[in-house]
């Protein structure tokens, strides 16, 4: 039997106050695809990835994830098989890069339950894959543009997504 896509859009259509920014569009995408979407500004990209995440709902269509249709999804399995890399992050907090990254575990944490030694390992993983273990320790406040964004990478990867969006990762 063939695995289902990834990530599949049939006719899917998003309006903003009667004027249609997504209209008709159909894509399936494979495990393993890498897909850059390009366009001007203002032509739907960003509220094409929060379609695909449940932020925003379809006006028409359907969006399948990993052979299930989004909308019968619960935030937590969404956030366990999708992580999103957004278009601007930011926190007043001064939580520690470490501390950020392990929040890309809370889709696998139960209430009141600590983190497990996965948990700590994944974010371990997360941060020497983007080079950021030697920051573990500062605020993300005190970060440059490049380095907070290679924390918020690190967060999505600790998700351990089977799905990545990424809305303009290289803008820092």
């Amino acid at each position: 039997m063939e695995e289902p896509l990834a990530l599949e859009a049939r006719g899917l259509a998003f309006s903003y106050e009667g004027a249609a920014i997504l209209s008709g569009l159909f894509f399936g995408l494979k495990k393993g695809d890498f897909v850059g979407l390009i366009g001007p500004n203002g032509a739907g990209k960003t509220t094409l990835l929060r379609c695909l995440t449940k932020l925003l709902s379809p006006k028409a269509g359907s969006i399948i994830l990993l052979g299930r249709d989004l909308l019968r999804l619960t935030p937590r399995e969404i956030a366990q098989k999708v992580g999103v890399v957004p278009q601007l992050w930011q926190t007043e907090f001064a939580f520690t890069v470490e501390e950020i990254v392990r929040m890309g575990r809370l889709p696998y944490l139960r209430r009141f339950r600590p983190e497990t030694p996965e948990d700590r390992a994944a974010a371990q993983e997360a941060m020497a894959q983007t080079g950021i273990s030697h920051l573990a320790a500062r605020p993300v406040t005190s970060l440059s543009g490049g380095e907070l964004q290679r924390v918020i990478i690190a967060q999505t990867l600790a998700q351990w997504p089977e799905v990545l969006l990424l809305d303009e990762p290289t803008s820092h």
